[in-house]
């Protein structure tokens, strides 16, 4: 390290403000010729002559022996420069003590220690100097000069050793008014325990830092007894800077905005006499501007924190422009500037003074690194060489010529692993010393370093600050894609590590993958934000950018950034690619609303039905579905642009045959917005889409599942005909696809709509040998359906049903688990949070299924099994909705087994029991069918008797029900009884002719006349009025 530049700036924090010269320049000169001598030997050693210097001061000793002692202090002088202390020393030891230059080579030798760091040497020679000079006659202004030099030396090495109390005691010898003599104690104190925090938080041992700033306190108080003076004044400036050391900000503040009046007073004085440096008003400023500055960097409130730092920058600002001497000034810009910075992220643009200048520094700008630091970083010795650059950078912080002691500093802790520290220093230099040139480097070899290290944090750490400190450093784009990179791959991994767990545990996991993809955003932002000037790391942010959103299911934020990646990429491919992404993220956000809107109508049906919490929850689902027909609307849009308008001669893609690339992406474009149109129920369009892909590739995969989906979609639209076609098409071009298979099923269904039962038995015979899952739904409506056929009842249908109601009584076993899938989403959404209710459906499915089964047996000529579920059904439940149907279907099966007598018994048990509940319609067809039971087994007078009975009805009530309805009714009861009655009378018309008919068969003439004319009056147009005038003559013994 320079001598010069250590003398003149080493006591830059301590307050004291004494003012250092060279030794050359403070020795007393007896003779012209000597200094002369003097003079030149400087003069060689500014223009780095050393080799010039030794031989000419040994030619002068000969020349002037008596002097030989002052020419050895100037050759020690040499070799100190020259980091040769132990030849010094040797050269010191050679002058007597009874000679006038001995204590300036003490001095010499003092100052040396110190420069190493040795200060108890240093401590020993500049004591031996004050005691050798401190009572000597010599007043003159050089000899004052290097005593209070010595004197400050002293004191700064009994601070650096952690004695304050001999640090104070030791400047008494400066001053002889006791105040000013205290308050250059205190000062030293505080020098002390500012020095001793810094090491604390730069990684020494905790220390006494704050004990000896708590007690400068009291000490600063007791200087104000005399008044408002200028040693009143410091006191203030020392007990502030004290609570600041404390983090005291409060009482900091308190004791700094005392008395400003007298403050701006003395600053004038000050300023009038030259000294406008060491004025109170200086230092009282700058001390508040830290307080501020500590402040804002604790604050959380983005709004107070801003007000803190333009309350630091205006102190700091203050100082720079008013105090351009002031002993701290590159300090309190380096502050200055700092703040200017974290107000520009906090979205406050400062534009600072036209006349503010960069402190210049008055000495030579030359290193600070020690030679033995040198030597060891040279060597690769890092773990020595940061002991001695940590020293003098404490000691010379914000001095310039530091700047390559931190970069050494910085580098030698991040070679040995030492990540945190090296950052520190980093941190530091950038915001200290924002023009140095190397601080980049650093940054990116503390990264660097890291990584190799496999510290993959500590690197990103090292990036940041990069980023932060130096945005327009030439690799700064690079740098901030890694950054984001590692952001993105992190969230990868922790993606793909999630699927090795399950349940809660995975989705957990999940969550945090998808949380690491949105850190990127920000990341890959700061390129496109602030590297224009480096397209290609714009388009890559934009495209990565994307994908992060996406990944973390953000898919409409992830298409909006597509939109603007569109209006930037260059390659006509991306950009067809982007476009085409742009349709399917708007999609999957669609669908991803849908999920969503469905889960909110799941938690519901959690809530009573009448309470208001289920209400919000339906209209948010609501506003979720509108929300998701939106993007799907939005997907078909761009779509649509790229396949009509982008991919087109002229377009900004072009015609798709230009490049294979665009060729495939014009393919799942088209595909794609079929599919948009589809989602957006848009039926025709989405046809029109899937035919149009299916001409363009008629060779592709997808064309089975797109006729599959055109077939659908026109069932939908209720365009049998033309859905069968395209079905009837899937299935005999790709007979084996899966969509082929799958299509029997729509195709079936569209048979059956237009009525071609024999068709659609054939359809469902092919399904059902394909061997492929049916779902229960489709099954349900097989089992229910093809037994009936438009009232037909095939008995090919008919097996069909019993093929899939079997399926469906073994599934039905566990549908309290897939409800969904038996009755649809939002149904099975609502039985969900209703066990109860969810239980009944079930098992009204059930005994549906078991009905079904009974008919379809019946119809399939397999009665006995008919017999068999109905009784199955009753079993399950006895008053089963389907209990009046199934019973019928059960007697009819009865019937057809000559089992008259249970066919009765379930027919009057039907009479009886719809009698009770008043349906008059199923008791007059119990009764119908009971008589027709006696009619097959030709017992006519019984089978008389009850059709009898039946047709006296009309003897009672008109024929619409007039007069035997309750009275109080509203119309619509009214209407549903007449309802109720018209069917009844189809079965009383039924009972007349039949009574008639029997009638005839016993001979009983008068009861057919009675019975024609009954008939004749109550149906004159009636099914059976000509049939009633020509009855068949009575049979066997019934003849006259």
């Amino acid at each position: 390290m320079g001598r010069t530049s250590f003398t003149k700036t080493f006591l830059k924090h301590t307050g004291i403000f004494v003012t250092s010269v060279s030794i050359m320049t403070a020795m007393q000169a007896s003779e012209d010729q000597l200094d002369r001598d003097l003079k030149f030997v400087n003069e060689l050693e500014d223009e780095k002559l050393d080799g010039f210097i030794l031989p000419f001061i040994n030619d002068r000793i000969k020349e002037n022996p008596d002097e030989s002692d002052r020419y050895n202090v100037a050759i020690a002088d040499i070799y100190i420069k020259s980091n040769k202390v132990s030849e010094a020393n040797a050269i010191i030891k050679k002058i007597p003590k009874t000679s006038k230059y001995y204590n300036s080579g003490t001095f010499i030798l003092g100052k040396a220690a110190l420069e190493k760091g040795d200060f108890k040497t240093g401590v020993k020679y500049f004591t031996e100097y004050i005691e050798n000079v401190k009572d000597k006659k010599d007043k003159s202004k050089s000899a004052d000069e290097e005593f209070r030099s010595a004197v400050s030396y002293l004191s700064w090495a009994y601070q650096k050793l952690n004695q304050p109390d001999k640090s104070a005691e030791i400047l008494k010898l400066l001053s002889s008014d006791p105040r000013e003599t205290s308050l250059m104690g205190i000062n030293a104190k505080l020098d002390t325990a500012e020095n001793l925090k810094q090491e604390e938080r730069t990684g020494g041992k905790k220390n006494n830092w704050r004990v000896i700033a708590q007690k400068t306190i009291p000490e600063c108080e007791e200087l104000r007894w005399a008044g408002a003076d200028a040693i009143t004044l410091f006191s203030l400036v020392g007990s502030g800077r004290a609570y600041y050391l404390l983090e005291d900000y409060p009482n900091s503040l308190k004791q700094l905005s005392q008395m400003p009046e007298i403050f701006d007073a003395y600053d004038d004085e000050f300023r009038k006499r030259g000294q406008e440096s060491s004025a109170p008003g200086a230092h009282a400023r700058f001390w508040m501007g830290k307080v501020f500055l500590a402040m804002a960097q604790k604050e959380k409130d983005a709004k107070e924190k801003t007000k803190l730092y333009i309350k630091a920058l205006k102190k700091y600002l203050h100082v720079a422009l008013k105090f351009t001497d002031f002993p701290r000034i590159s300090d309190a810009y380096a502050d200055l500037i700092y703040c200017q910075a974290e107000l520009k992220k906090l979205g406050k643009n400062v534009a600072l003074p036209k006349d503010l200048k960069k402190p210049q520094i008055k000495e030579q700008a030359v290193s600070l690194v020690t030679g033995d630091a040198n030597k060891f970083f040279t060597e690769k010795s890092y773990d020595k060489a940061i002991p001695i650059l940590l020293q003098t950078a404490v000691e010379n912080r914000t001095r310039e010529g530091v700047q390559d002691v931190l970069y050494k500093l910085g580098y030698c802790y991040a070679s040995t692993n030492q990540n945190m520290e090296a950052l520190a220093v980093a941190d530091y230099l950038a915001s200290a010393f924002p023009d140095f040139q190397k601080t980049p480097l650093l940054l990116l070899q503390a990264g660097q370093l890291s990584q190799n290290a496999k510290k993959i944090d500590d690197a990103m750490l090292a990036y940041e600050i990069y980023l932060d400190k130096t945005p327009t450093h030439q690799y700064g784009a690079d740098i901030a894609l890694k950054v984001a990179k590692e952001y993105y791959d992190r969230a990868m991994k922790a993606a793909k590590d999630a699927d090795a767990f399950k349940g809660d545990v995975r989705n957990k996991k999940i969550e945090e993958a998808m949380k690491l993809y949105l850190d990127s955003i920000p990341r890959y932002d700061r390129i496109i934000n602030n590297y224009g000037s480096r397209p290609e790391r714009v388009e890559q942010a934009y495209n990565f950018k994307a994908q992060a959103y996406a990944s973390a299911r953000e898919f409409e934020k992830a298409a909006e950034t597509y939109v603007k990646y569109c209006e930037i990429v260059k390659s006509k491919s991306e950009l067809a690619k982007a476009k085409l992404s742009i349709g399917d993220f708007y999609m999957k956000a669609g669908s991803k609303l849908n999920d969503e809107a469905k889960k909110l109508r799941e938690d519901a049906f959690t809530f009573p039905a009448d309470s208001g919490a289920r209400k919000t929850k339906i209209e948010d689902a609501d506003k979720k579905e509108k929300a998701a027909a939106v993007s799907f609307n939005m997907a078909a849009k761009h779509l649509k642009e790229l396949v009509e308008s982008w991919m087109t001669a002229g377009g900004q893609v072009g015609a798709p045959s230009s490049s294979a690339d665009v060729k495939k992406t014009s393919q799942d474009a088209l595909l794609l917005l079929a599919s948009a149109y589809d989602a957006a129920k848009e039926k025709k369009n989405a046809i029109d889409a899937f035919k149009k892909f299916i001409a363009q590739n008629p060779s592709s995969q997808k064309v089975p599942p797109c006729m599959a989906r055109i077939g659908l979609l026109y069932y939908e639209l209720n365009d049998y005909a033309t859905s069968s076609k395209i079905l009837e098409d899937l299935a005999q071009k790709f007979p084996d696809s899966k969509e082929a298979k799958n299509a029997y099923y729509n195709l079936g269904r569209n048979m059956y709509e237009i009525g071609n039962y024999a068709k659609c038995v054939e359809v469902f015979n092919k399904l059902f040998a394909q061997k492929i899952d049916i779902t229960p739904s489709n099954l349900r409506w097989i089992a229910s359906s093809l037994y009936d056929c438009g009232a037909t009842h095939p008995k090919g249908g008919a097996q069909l049903s019993i093929t899939a109601a079997k399926k469906l009584l073994g599934l039905i076993k566990t549908a309290d688990k897939n409800l969904d899938l038996w009755v649809g989403d939002k149904t099975a959404l609502s039985l969900n949070a209703d066990p109860k209710e969810k239980a009944k459906t079930i098992s009204l499915i059930n005994q549906k299924i078991l009905f079904d089964a009974g008919s379809a047996s019946f119809y399939a000529d397999d009665s006995k099994a008919a017999i068999m579920y109905i009784t199955d059904l009753i079993t399950l439940d006895a008053n089963s909705p389907y209990l009046y149907k199934g019973l019928f279907v059960r007697a009819d099966a009865y019937i057809k087994l000559k089992d008259f007598e249970n066919a009765r018994r379930d027919l009057n048990e039907i009479s009886m029991a719809a009698i009770t509940a008043r349906k008059d319609a199923i008791a007059s067809e119990a009764k119908c069918k009971m008589a027709q039971t006696f009619m097959m087994q030709k017992d006519y007078t019984k089978a008389f008797n009850a059709y009898n009975i039946m047709a006296k009805s009309l003897n009672v009530a008109s024929i619409d029900g007039v007069g035997i309805y309750p009275p109080n009714l509203s119309n619509e009861e009214i209407e549903k009884l007449k309802e109720e009655r018209k069917k009844e009378m189809a079965w009383i018309e039924e009972a007349v002719y039949q009574g008639a008919l029997c009638a005839a068969k016993l001979g009983q003439k008068g009861n057919v006349q009675e019975l024609t004319n009954l008939y004749s009056k109550h149906f004159p147009n009636g099914t059976y009025a000509k049939k009633i005038l020509s009855l068949p003559p009575p049979e066997g013994a019934n003849k006259n």
